[in-house]
């Protein structure tokens, strides 16, 4: 298991502790509050706007994999800074940054997806541990998508890059 495998995981589960215990603090009054909000308002939107999100980055993973591989790592100058800077640490791998950027698509795929469904499935529940499920998990796809799209920005920053040096 990679280190960005077991990081998106771990910290998952890391932050729904942490929001348990601080829902503790929380007064009756604000709470009922929040979920009358909640229901009111922000579940039926986080459904349809995590569920495209999930159907959005799934039709597009492959095509955005396949096209920066070609265009960034499969660049003669790419591989030959990457073939540079192996020389200093030969622990480097061609294809890491992709990989990453692989595995983050993937969970914000799965995260999204399972926060529509939480807000489908346990959104309808008028409790106030239900409807910290539905936006943890809506909290979680959010930053998985984030983290992804700064993986992506990096891949188009290399690929701008071996752009560059062409023009050159």
């Amino acid at each position: 298991m990679t280190k960005t495998t077991l990081l998106l995981k771990i910290v998952p589960l890391i932050l729904f502790i942490l929001m348990l215990f601080s829902s503790m603090f929380v007064p009756a009054s604000l709470r009922t509050e929040i979920i009358d909000l909640y229901i009111k308002n922000f579940r039926e939107i986080l459904f349809s706007a995590f569920l495209t999100l999930s159907g959005f980055v799934f039709t597009l993973e492959t095509f955005i994999i396949v096209t920066i591989k070609e265009n960034v790592y499969d660049n003669e100058k790419y591989i030959k800074k990457f073939l540079n800077m192996k020389k200093i640490n030969p622990q480097l791998r061609r294809y890491a940054p992709l990989i990453r950027l692989k595995h983050f698509l993937y969970y914000t795929i799965v995260y999204s997806f399972m926060a529509a469904m939480f807000q489908l499935i346990f959104g309808v529940f008028y409790n106030w541990y239900t409807i910290l499920l539905c936006i943890w998990s809506s909290f979680i796809a959010l930053l998985t998508f984030v983290y992804a799209l700064h993986i992506s920005n990096n891949n188009l920053k290399k690929w701008f890059e071996c752009i560059e040096d062409d023009d050159k």
